[in-house]
């Protein structure tokens, strides 16, 4: 849900607080790779899994949820 929070542990153990901002499930014909993997001035870290009906000939899932989520000011 919004506001919730993920904490991640950097390479020296430090622990960095991120905020989700959105989540969202898209279909995969339809996943916005510009927003999810594109520049941005901001810190993120989005998490994407795969969900929906399994396609037994394409071998992949039709649907994306994706939750956003932005590096909290310390």
């Amino acid at each position: 849900a919004q506001s919730d929070e993920l904490i991640v542990k950097d390479e020296t153990g430090k622990r960095l607080s991120f905020r989700v901002t959105e989540k969202r499930v898209v279909k995969l014909d339809e996943f916005p790779l510009e927003e999810v993997f594109g520049k941005t001035d901001k810190i993120r870290v989005n998490l994407i899994t795969c969900g929906g009906s399994w396609d037994k000939v394409k071998k992949e899932y039709s649907e994306r949820t994706i939750i956003f989520s932005e590096l909290k000011s310390s």
